[in-house]
């Protein structure tokens, strides 16, 4: 489905519409000196996940994307494998004006952003909140750390990370309320209060009585204060330091798994503590999920090796939509159980488990304690083959 606006054309002869209003727009205009050029260019809303596309030509590309909704937030790529090494692909905001984009590489790294007022303002979050320098490279560092010493249950590093790690989010925050008290009417607030305060009701609250009517009234606001109103959110758009932050608050390793009951198929209440006994992986994932579904032949694989008295795979489904949950099932042939509250993020088994990013998955043993969160690969199949093969 495309972002632009399907055009609407009389269907009485001689009829005409007049004053129509035009619908705002945001242009974005891009010249990189190397980009490649026949590459295909993206811009997608990372919430409904409608997007629009173009081609690069003599390494430029033109878009226009309605914004009558008003500003919010959208993912900009370059070809089918952006990362952040390569460049090709970067969040922007986008509201009814221009965004120029000017460079002398082969990606956005190291591009110039410049248009309108609101870009100056995203770009500035941007700068601040930037994991490739300072306080931002630092705690990158320590996410690294912390999920690690998480996966092997090593809480003396963990408590160590987890302290210097909250030092420097309370600065960061610190900082990004003083850019919105000096910037009460900027668009950008919402993307702010919804990605490094979203767990902070009161503070939030507050914050938003002290904002402009354009703060208020941009789109990544407004879905955020009044979810499913506007728009459903399939995904949310997380900060590189997301993991760490949620995964600070995650039930200890050692301890008891908090129970919980969601419907499977059938609509039948399925409880964790219904499989004591066994070592349970729990496997968040969703069918929008490409890495989710790319990685169901391993658990697959895993299953066949592992599965039987000792282990099983209970699959807690994150999407929004019954039907894309149960084609998604009958299509991979998943022959383990499956859950959904149809809540997406909102469900609250992931918010219990500090699920940030998927696929993710957390092991339980046979007396209901967390074993493990986020094994993959090799350190799923190896931490399964210690522990069932003793």
């Amino acid at each position: 489905m495309s972002l632009l606006a399907v055009s609407v054309t009389a269907q009485e002869k001689g009829t005409t519409i007049k004053n129509m209003p035009k619908e705002p727009m945001a242009i974005i205009d891009a010249k990189i000196d190397h980009l490649p050029n026949d590459s295909i260019v993206y811009i997608m809303d990372p919430y409904t996940r409608d997007f629009d596309s173009t081609y690069v030509k003599n390494h430029s590309f033109r878009l226009k994307v309605p914004v009558g909704k008003g500003g919010c937030v959208y993912i900009l790529q370059v070809g089918n494998n952006p990362t952040e090494t390569n460049g090709m692909g970067r969040l922007v905001f986008l509201e009814e004006g221009k965004l120029n984009i000017r460079g002398k590489g082969n990606s956005f790294n190291g591009a110039a952003f410049t248009g309108s007022k609101f870009v100056e303002e995203w770009e500035e979050i941007m700068d601040m909140t930037d994991p490739q320098k300072g306080d931002g490279l630092r705690y990158a560092e320590l996410e690294k750390q912390y999920i690690e010493a998480n996966r092997i249950g090593d809480e003396e590093v963990m408590e160590k990370v987890n302290k210097e790690g909250n030092k420097i989010v309370q600065k960061r925050n610190a900082e990004l309320l003083k850019w919105i008290s000096n910037h009460p009417n900027s668009p950008v607030c919402g993307y702010i209060l919804s990605v490094y305060f979203e767990k902070n009701r009161p503070l939030i609250d507050s914050v938003y009585n002290t904002l402009g009517d354009q703060a208020k009234n941009a789109l990544v606001m407004r879905r955020f204060m009044f979810p499913g109103k506007y728009d459903p959110r399939p995904v949310d758009i997380k900060p590189v330091d997301g993991e760490v932050a949620d995964a600070m608050q995650r039930v200890k390793i050692g301890t008891i798994a908090p129970d919980f009951s969601v419907p499977d198929l059938n609509g039948k209440n399925v409880s964790l503590s219904d499989f004591r006994g066994k070592y349970v992986l729990i496997d968040f994932w969703a069918s929008w999920c490409v890495p989710c579904v790319a990685l169901i032949p391993h658990l697959k694989e895993i299953e066949k090796e592992f599965s039987g008295d000792k282990f099983m795979i209970f699959a807690v489904s994150l999407d929004t939509k019954r039907e894309g949950w149960e084609k998604a099932i009958k299509k991979h042939d998943l022959t383990w159980v499956n859950v959904s509250n149809i809540q997406g993020w909102g469900d609250p088994v992931a918010k219990e488990f500090g699920v940030t990013s998927l696929p993710f998955n957390v092991l339980i043993d046979p007396e209901g304690k967390v074993v493990g969160y986020n094994l993959g690969g090799e350190h799923l199949k190896a931490k399964l083959t210690e522990l069932l093969k003793k």
